[in-house]
């Protein structure tokens, strides 16, 4: 069963579907984590929205971290662990003199509470090169928010948008294991964007599963009044949901879409 807002969506529109799944953590899906394959069982139903006129900002980040390999010292270090992985220790033995004096300075600054290129710099004005590296350090974990108004248009509609909003809080809350001693984790869910053929749209981003992390509702958010059906239900809703990806982004993923954007 598929709940839908608006109930009276054109066949011709584009939309967003939403799926959940049992969780199943990253290392029980085999080598790429997530990555479009199906190892987390379906759970039944679906829920399609409008796709919103300002969609999620989504940010593709990698953490890279600057170190520096200051003066000679820090280059007959560099050299080390290049030598260490691989690349050879002939460029150490080359360093070493200038390291050993810059050790002393540095001994010698600790006890004023200095550094050796401020010692340097005080004495002739010059610093050492800190010989600065930018390494690559881990992919980050996106996040991103879907925002949904929704204005029904009699009480039928309205309590569809009831169940809509009960099922994204029900299956991101987690559920007491049998004894009561534990939770099962909520479930994860799917989010496609998807075009007028009923199929996923190339010229949208896609997403690995993800984590609802917040529900957050409010009734008649652009009233001035409590204002409510025949029956008690507000007239409006508004609903934001807060999504976090379990796994990362690799090149792979992009280039499993080609002629799309990619992730």
């Amino acid at each position: 069963m598929t709940l839908q807002y608006p109930g009276n969506a054109s066949a011709d529109s584009d939309y967003v579907i939403f799926e959940h799944f049992e969780y199943r953590p990253n290392n029980m899906a085999g080598r790429g984590g997530f990555a479009g394959k199906a190892v987390n069982p379906p759970s039944e139903g679906k829920i399609r929205l409008y796709t919103p006129e300002s969609t999620p900002q989504t940010s593709n980040q990698n953490m890279w971290q600057r170190t520096d390999f200051e003066g000679p010292a820090g280059l007959l270090k560099q050299n080390l662990l290049r030598g260490i992985t691989g690349g050879g220790f002939g460029n150490a033995a080359k360093q070493l003199p200038g390291a050993i004096g810059q050790g002393i300075l540095d001994t010698v600054a600790g006890q004023f509470g200095m550094s050796a290129s401020q010692i340097t710099a005080l004495k002739g004005g010059e610093v050492y090169n800190p010989n600065v590296e930018l390494l690559y350090s881990t992919p980050v974990l996106r996040a991103f928010d879907f925002q949904f108004r929704f204005l029904p248009s009699n009480t039928g509609e309205a309590s569809t948008v009831r169940e809509i909003i009960r099922q994204f809080k029900m299956w991101s809350s987690p559920e007491i294991a049998k004894g009561g001693d534990m939770f099962n984790v909520p479930h994860l869910w799917q989010v496609t964007y998807m075009g007028p053929a009923g199929d996923a749209s190339q010229f949208m981003g896609k997403f690995k599963k993800c984590a609802l992390t917040s529900v957050v509702v409010q009734a008649n958010t652009s009233s001035a009044y409590h204002t409510t059906f025949s029956d008690g239900n507000p007239i409006e809703y508004s609903l934001g949901l807060g999504f976090q990806e379990v796994d990362v982004i690799t090149r792979e993923n992009h280039e499993e879409v080609a002629g799309g954007i990619g992730y």
